[in-house]
């Protein structure tokens, strides 16, 4: 028996809206048409066909998405819409999912142009506030460019004459065609290979060209390498009315890549008259200043010269104040010597010398003065000392009995 396959209209209209979301051939195109049986719904959301002479696409346009343009979106106008393909489940529509829109008269790569900015701004990689202020004086400079052509030879001779003390480093890449946007992202990248250098500035540079030519700078990958660049990038891509998204999200845009070069780095010869000027001002400064401390010196010196004899009057106080303390000072001296020296004298009468010299002996015993007769026994050993020496003896009592 052969066994056939019946689907739910839910489950075909399912199938084929996951079929048609995943395949890349509906998703995030650009499709060109005329607009007709416009709707603004009163929930925010617009309702569009979207035609040309042969066929017709219903399309719908969010409220979130179509805040900005809501008002120029009018019914028989040529646009360029860009979006996804999907498929209405409780109707089974086809439908186109809007996401931007743009005039038909400004054809697809401006259009394309203008929906980057837009999604790229809404992110904030275009932000005033994370501009970064570029250095002063480059230590070395990363210049990612195409290794031939008048590009880099400009910008080395305009560093070297401006400001021979930096270093420029090439980073070269292919700068147009197909894999121009992954090369130049990968040589902007490469700026975390050159610590031991010291990079401290990047410029991305390429010559004029068609917009095609340039486009490889307003791919997403280019200006995300420019924005997650840890240092200053300075953008200089074709001519002064060249525009690209690389300009944008850099810290700053020079219209030139020789004007690049100009604004990397100072000219030496404005920073020699600078430093000139300043010591200039330094030095006038200083012949003023010495100028006015030579004025003060001069008016203390009139003014000590006016209180000069007072001075030496006091001068001469202080003199006879000196004089009288020194005399003071003498004669204490004088009668503090007399009290010493009558001291001494006093002092030599009454030490145990002087009184030996006299004819007078002292006895001691183990090494203490014996002052009485009670503080020795019989035949106890004594020392006597007289003024020139000292004999031993021995103690005897005579007659048996002590001495009264």
């Amino acid at each position: 028996m052969v066994e056939i396959d019946v689907f739910s209209i839910s489950d075909i209209t399912e199938r084929l809206k996951k079929s048609i979301e995943i395949d890349t051939q509906f998703s995030n195109i650009w499709l060109e048409g005329e607009i007709s049986s416009l709707t603004k719904a009163r929930s925010g959301h617009i309702y569009l066909t979207i035609k040309d002479s042969d066929s017709s696409i219903r399309c719908v346009f969010f409220k979130s998405d179509n805040f900005a343009v809501r008002d120029r979106i009018v019914d028989n106008s040529r646009v360029l819409i860009y979006g996804s393909f999907t498929l209405y489940k409780a109707r089974g529509d086809l439908q186109f999912v809007i996401s931007h829109i743009e005039s038909g008269d400004k054809g697809p790569l401006w259009a394309e142009f203008e929906r980057r900015r837009e999604s790229l701004a809404a992110e904030g990689l275009f932000d005033l506030a994370r501009k970064r202020i570029l250095p002063k004086f480059p230590k070395a400079i990363l210049v990612v460019t195409s290794p031939t052509g008048a590009v880099i030879e400009d910008i080395r001779n305009i560093v070297s004459r401006r400001w021979p003390l930096t270093k420029l480093i090439l980073e070269p890449t292919v700068v147009q065609g197909a894999d121009a946007a992954q090369n130049i992202a990968s040589a902007i990248r490469n700026v975390s290979n050159y610590d031991g250098d010291q990079i401290d500035l990047v410029i991305v540079a390429r010559g004029g060209g068609s917009v095609e030519d340039l486009w490889a700078f307003n791919e997403e990958i280019v200006v995300r390498s420019i924005y997650s660049c840890p240092i200053p990038v300075i953008s200089a891509i074709g001519h002064e009315t060249d525009f690209t998204l690389a300009d944008l999200v850099a810290d700053h845009r020079a219209p030139t890549p020789s004007a690049a070069a100009e604004m990397a780095v100072p000219d030496r010869f404005e920073v020699l008259q600078q430093i000139e000027s300043i010591v200039l001002r330094q030095n006038t400064s200083m012949k003023m200043l010495l100028s006015s401390l030579l004025d003060r010196v001069a008016h203390f010196s009139s003014r000590i010269q006016l209180k000069r004899p007072g001075i030496e009057l006091l001068q001469a106080g202080v003199q006879a104040i000196t004089d009288q303390m020194s005399h003071a000072i003498r004669l204490k001296l004088v009668e503090q010597s007399r009290l010493i020296f009558y001291s001494e004298g006093k002092l030599d009468s009454l030490s145990p010398s002087a009184t030996l010299i006299r004819g007078y002996a002292l006895v001691s015993k183990q090494d203490a003065a014996v002052r009485s007769y009670k503080d020795v026994t019989d035949a106890d050993d004594v020392l006597i000392h007289w003024h020139d020496g000292s004999l031993k003896a021995r103690i005897e009592l005579t007659g048996g009995s002590d001495v009264e």
